[in-house]
């Protein structure tokens, strides 16, 4: 049974100790260890009867001499070495089924040093919206993902086996109870299954984006994440000082997480160490603001974005609780944090003298950020045009296919190129950046003034330097040529835990990527 998350859906693992197995097809499969001692023992006796010479076998048409009846079938001894597991029912008699073979003992011997390599990489794997439509399942989501990435790991990373990465389920929407049960009392009957589904689903976006829920969505994932850390870190203590952390996050899971990874952002400005009549004077000022806010917010008939985020970054449940580690990879999939950001305050989200990933993250806290996502997805949005908006015009990196082996340009298309950062009196905001013209009338280069009118671009090669990524954010799969576009409008956002172009991306980043801060 998994000691890290909940198995919900009955698939456990069966340990037990056995020698005695059934072979079926080459694959050997253990009897109960109920069964092993019973086994053994009439075993014995047919090998004290062969060697006192005394024959096994009654008479010519080969009865067996000693059997025994396991369940719905009986294990038959024709001589110590010659052993079968036959069907008891008719249509077996009928056939002349023989039965499959018995042995006692081990397909291959043990090898002390035949064990796994350490974990060196774990990922935590996010859910999106609805707890019963994706909460309860991304147990299964998360197997689906480990399964193809043992696959592709063993297929074009045999090389690394120094560790291995190990991918966790988080489930952080299930202990919430939240306001539900009045949800579904107000709930109309009629259609009533399309009514649920949308509760279970565009209700976690409603509450996510309330003031009063909001805070006790982002607590639970700090808590969830920062648990499931410190077990693990428990039972493996080398794992602090060699491991890495990354996270994939689906759909709205992704604007929880990026909220949590904001919220451990190091203020501009450096405090001053406080003596304690500072300190509790600050507490009595905050505790009266906080009174005062909450009576100006029950006055209000609507709650912005900017209140729900002053909640969330200021609610006493969530201020003190950060991460514990530091994010390496960040993989969004699916995801429409674009929008959410946009609703904010771009001048405080985004920081205008980076034209990387390190725009929403500062390097310390999150090494690298990836938008993952489907052409054909309803539900997700680009994230470079909110850095640097000439990149409306650029098309997004091309996933390739993983049919066949990655490319040096698969292999190396996150890691750059890495430009020079720019000046910071070359930008005094993220507008300024926006809609900066180019400076040089000779430069073949375009920005975002020339491009508005040209057709999409297919990479940034011509965009100037100014403006240009020293790093690519968005990525986007292939969609192939005999899809429906109509019916990957209704797949694709749920796809990405089986897509093995999603996972082998993946896994590029986390075995080839190695970190370059901007210099």
């Amino acid at each position: 049974k998994p000691i890290y998350w909940d198995e919900v859906y009955g698939k456990q693992t069966v340990v037990m100790r056995a020698w005695w197995f059934e072979i079926i097809s080459d694959n050997w499969y253990p009897f109960d260890e109920r069964h092993q001692s019973l086994l053994d023992e009439i075993h014995g006796n047919v090998l004290q009867a062969e060697c006192s010479g005394t024959r096994v076998i009654k008479d010519s048409k080969s009865a067996a001499h000693l059997k025994v009846q396991i369940g719905d079938s009986e294990v038959i001894w024709q001589s110590s070495t010659d052993i079968r597991r036959c069907k008891l029912d008719l249509t077996s008699r009928i056939l002349g089924f023989k039965g499959n073979p018995v042995k006692r003992g081990y397909k291959v011997l043990a090898d002390m040093s035949d064990v796994l390599p350490p974990i060196g990489h774990i990922v935590f794997v996010l859910h999106g919206v609805g707890r019963a439509m994706e909460g309860a399942s991304i147990i299964k989501c998360t197997d689906s993902v480990r399964e193809i990435a043992k696959t592709m790991t063993e297929k074009y990373f045999s090389n690394k086996k120094s560790y291995r990465v190990e991918f966790f389920p988080v489930n952080w929407r299930t202990q919430l109870i939240l306001n539900e049960g009045l949800v579904s009392k107000i709930t109309l009957t009629d259609a009533k299954g399309l009514r649920n589904m949308l509760n279970l689903s565009v209700g976690d976006v409603m509450y996510y984006t309330s003031a009063r829920f909001g805070p006790e969505i982002l607590d639970s994932l700090l808590m969830k994440l920062n648990s499931l850390y410190m077990k693990f870190v428990e039972k493996n203590p080398d794992f602090v000082s060699r491991g890495k952390v990354s996270i994939i996050a689906h759909s709205l899971g992704s604007v929880v997480m990026y909220d949590a990874l904001y919220s451990c952002r190091p203020h501009k400005q450096d405090a001053k160490p406080l003596d304690e009549s500072e300190r509790k004077k600050i507490e009595e000022e905050l505790k009266q603001l906080e009174s005062r806010a909450r009576t100006l917010q029950d006055k209000l008939s609507y709650n912005s974005a900017t209140n729900h985020l002053y909640e969330i970054y200021h609610s006493p449940t969530c201020s003190s609780r950060k991460l514990a580690f530091q994010v390496e990879h960040f993989f969004a999939i699916g995801s429409p944090l674009a929008v959410f950001v946009l609703l904010r305050n771009l001048d405080e989200y985004i920081d205008s003298t980076q034209m990387s990933s390190q725009a929403l993250f500062p390097y310390e806290i999150c090494k690298r950020f990836y938008n993952i996502f489907h052409p054909a997805d309803p539900v997700t949005y680009r994230m470079e045009p909110i850095i640097s908006q000439v990149y409306s015009q650029v098309k997004p990196l091309t996933i390739e296919s993983a049919s066949s082996k990655p490319s040096e340009e698969a292999i190396t298309l996150a890691m750059g190129p890495y430009l020079p950062k720019i000046p910071e009196n070359s930008t005094s905001s993220s507008f300024s950046r926006f809609f900066s013209r180019s400076t040089s009338s000779k430069s073949k280069q375009v920005s975002i003034d020339t491009i508005r009118t040209n057709v999409c671009l297919e990479n940034d090669s011509s965009i100037t330097n100014h403006e240009k990524l020293t790093e690519r954010v968005d990525f986007a799969l292939k969609e192939g040529k005999l899809e429906s576009s109509h019916l990957n409008f209704l797949t694709a956002h749920s796809g990405y835990w089986e897509s093995k172009e999603t996972i082998l991306f993946i896994l590029l980043q986390i075995f080839n990527f190695v970190p370059k801060p901007v210099v």
